[in-house]
């Protein structure tokens, strides 16, 4: 796998919620036309709008059910960035298959199962993921984490969140991203977040997603996957069918419907 490089790294927490602003009303992953203020955001609908636990709790991303053997077509779970561009790998909300999205083109790959992923990881399920440097976080339901190595490309043994990132506030993680040496890590039902320093190993408070999240403003009531692009942070729902996005100048975009990602062929039975 490529090493992946982060095009900003912000300073630490300060301005993810310190920064607000406007609405974009285009949707940028629709094609390569598209801004880079990222997907778009308006308001939520009622299915953006359920909350979720705060602080604790396994359960899953996206359809919140952990890892249920149901396959989504239609709903995203979890997500990370790919190789230092924009393409993002994106995992349905039972945590078991997986397509490849390229923004620029808007089209998806076809599924494929998830312990085909990397080569194979530890862990038979992935509800959030994010990359840091040269590793990426690959998370499951019960709050087990596998580190995969790209330079190595190895991945480490499954271990419990607290053994990897130590003094971690929540028991399980719901999503997950990084910018520079930070992992920023979502509560399982996606209310709160806070973020891991890679470097001094130190955690910062936990947020509020509604209201501290670029300073408030957000389109969205909860995350349940959440990927960097390099340009902006791509947010979906817990439920996984509505997405946004935040641009590392610090702006929201609206608020739009899963079928409108890319060319609106998102298929992970495909």
């Amino acid at each position: 796998m490529t090493k992946r490089t982060i095009f900003v790294a912000l300073p630490i927490l300060a301005t993810l919620i310190a920064c607000g602003g406007d609405s974009d009303e285009t949707s940028p992953t629709t094609s390569a036309s598209s801004s880079t203020s990222g997907s778009s955001s308006s308001s939520t609908s009622s299915s953006s709008s359920t909350g979720g636990s705060d602080v604790g709790g396994a359960g899953g991303m996206g359809g919140g059910d952990g890892g249920a053997a149901v396959v989504y077509d239609k709903a995203v779970g979890a997500a990370y960035g790919l190789s230092g561009d924009a393409r993002a790998l994106l995992v349905d909300p039972s945590g078991t298959r997986t397509v490849v999205f390229n923004p620029t083109t808007g089209t998806f790959s076809s599924g494929d199962d998830v312990d085909e992923l990397e080569g194979g990881p530890p862990i038979t399920e992935v509800v959030a993921a994010g990359t840091v440097g040269d590793d990426s976080y690959f998370f499951d339901a019960a709050g087990a984490v596998t580190v995969f190595d790209q330079t190595l490309a190895t991945f480490s043994p499954p271990e419990p969140i607290g053994d990897v990132l130590v003094g971690t506030p929540f028991v399980a993680v719901g999503a997950a991203f990084g910018i520079g040496t930070q992992l920023f890590v979502f509560s399982p039902g996606g209310a709160s977040y806070a973020a891991y320093n890679t470097s001094s190993k130190t955690w910062s408070p936990v947020y509020d997603f509604v209201a501290d999240f670029g300073g408030g403003g957000t389109p969205l009531a909860n995350v349940g996957a959440a990927y960097n692009d390099g340009e902006k942070i791509v947010l979906f729902n817990l439920t996984g069918d509505r997405y946004c996005s935040y641009s590392l100048t610090g702006e929201f975009s609206s608020a739009f419907d899963i079928t409108e990602l890319g060319d609106g062929s998102l298929d992970f039975n495909d």
